[in-house]
């Protein structure tokens, strides 16, 4: 997580990505935006609101920042992403949202916040920890599955 109030084990579902990685500009110039495929976002999020809430987990809604690599970020990075109000950072979900729009596959993703970087700590593998992640990934995955299905009844 970028902010201070997201929980281990809370969910993300980014609308859009920053796009602060490499692969994507080889496809499009830097200023085109990394965006959700909107009908399939809130298809997901119907699906994912109860199940954070059944679990225990808040859901956070907005944007994220993507990198190159893994581990890498600087105090200076961290600040500044969290200033903007980026709600946390991974590695693949703008790549997914830019080849998704240019390939015309709707993309959505869900994220299971498993550690915060703004609190400049490592992250903890207590038992507590893993359960908590372990059971927002499993809820994250049964709101995806029943997203595409119901996505997929909405398409036809």
């Amino acid at each position: 997580a970028l902010q201070e109030h997201i929980g281990i084990g809370d969910v993300v579902l980014p609308i859009a990505v920053a796009r602060d990685e490499d692969a994507t500009g080889h496809y499009v110039d830097k200023g085109f935006p990394a965006v959700s495929d909107p009908a399939l976002y809130y298809t997901v999020r119907r699906a994912t609101r109860e199940k954070a809430e059944s679990i225990g987990v808040k859901l956070w809604e907005g944007v994220i920042v993507s990198t190159s690599s893994v581990l890498s970020e600087t105090a200076e990075w961290v600040e500044k992403w969290r200033r903007s109000g980026a709600l946390a950072v991974d590695e693949e979900t703008s790549t997914l949202y830019v080849l998704g729009y240019l390939s015309g596959v709707p993309t959505a993703v869900l994220l299971a916040v498993s550690d915060s970087v703004v609190l400049g700590e490592p992250r903890r593998y207590t038992y507590d920890v893993e359960e908590r992640v372990s059971r927002t990934y499993s809820a994250i995955v049964e709101a995806a599955l029943e997203a595409v299905y119901e996505f997929s009844k909405q398409q036809e």
